[in-house]
């Protein structure tokens, strides 16, 4: 690939780019030999760390190769009041488990149902 040739870069190394700060999730692929696209607006990466679809770009414009981290509604997951809400709404589904024997009890202060 171009881009790798002008970097000096071996065409075997994979390429990451990040949108954020996020240092582990830097240190563990470089740990792995990958190397980081630092211009956050080139296509030239492998995989993509990113918590905005903007971020991203149009998935459907992706090169097959090239994997993200992205997918939609993904704060359900991965925010405390999103977590919280979801394995709340989701308690009847976890077989009537209680979740704070396996999530430390949380609330969310915007919902007047906690």
């Amino acid at each position: 690939d171009e881009w790798k040739r002008r970097k000096g870069i071996p065409a075997e190394t994979r390429v990451f780019s990040l949108t954020g700060a996020f240092p582990g999730i830097r240190k563990a692929l470089q740990a792995r030999g990958w190397v980081e696209n630092e211009d956050k607006t080139s296509p030239f990466w492998d995989f993509k760390y990113a918590l905005f679809l903007r971020d991203v770009g149009e998935p459907n414009e992706l090169d097959d190769a090239q994997v993200i981290n992205y997918y939609s509604r993904n704060s359900e997951i991965t925010s405390k009041a999103g977590l919280c809400n979801t394995l709340l709404n989701n308690s009847a589904m976890l077989d009537r488990v209680d979740i704070n024997s396996f999530y430390p009890r949380c609330y969310d202060m915007n919902s007047p149902l906690q």
